[in-house]
């Protein structure tokens, strides 16, 4: 939430826009401030993105800034907002789509064959994702002709025999129905940390 009442959105002008934890943006940007001051106004209602930067717009008309709102503006909120979710202040959401099945689970393909012989990834943000001995093999079955279930059963096959050893207080585990919910449990885990970081198709 803003610390003012009334933003003033006029360039140059900073503003504090918080969040639970302490976390805190500050801009002085007009466009960033308008959006951000829209979803003060709104919250918890959520946007699509395209209605978000309508109504942020409409906000800097009102105020009288409507000539100031070109492709960099846009440039400068995606970048805001995206570093505002990696830092949890807010929610983006893909855009749900009806599913005609299990959906088939896809990193780019930048990423599959980075994975082939590096120890990290180049994420969307243009940084490193480093890759652990589940994040390799993992990848590598990303290739969008599985489900999770057969992503989940593949990757038991890996710990079975071997091919990817897990332990547990000093033994390795072999037995299927011991290994198949520990597998599932890092895999859900290091699916929702690619998702974060962009490196998801879909």
């Amino acid at each position: 939430m803003p610390e003012s009442p009334s933003p003033d959105l006029n360039r140059g002008v900073e503003e504090t826009f918080s969040a639970p934890g302490r976390l805190a943006c500050v801009t002085a940007d007009p466009f960033v401030k308008a959006v951000l001051s829209v979803l003060e106004a709104e919250y918890p209602r959520a946007f699509p993105v395209s209605d978000l930067l309508g109504k942020g717009a409409e906000l800097m008309v009102a105020w009288g800034l409507g000539q100031l709102f070109d492709l960099q503006e846009a440039y400068v909120l995606r970048d805001q907002l995206v570093g505002m979710y990696m830092q949890g202040m807010i929610e983006l959401r893909p855009k749900q789509r009806k599913s005609l099945g299990a959906p088939r689970l896809t990193v780019h393909a930048l990423a599959r064959l980075e994975a082939e012989s590096l120890p990290f990834l180049t994420t969307a943000y243009h940084t490193s994702y480093p890759l652990d001995e589940v994040g390799h093999p993992l990848v590598r079955l990303l290739d969008g002709n599985r489900d999770m279930d057969q992503v989940i059963a593949a990757m038991v096959q890996l710990v079975t025999t071997g091919e990817l050893p897990i332990e547990f207080s000093g033994k390795r585990l072999t037995e299927p129905a011991t290994v198949e919910p520990l597998v599932r449990e890092l895999v859900e885990r290091e699916l929702s940390s690619l998702h974060r970081w962009g490196l998801l198709a879909r």
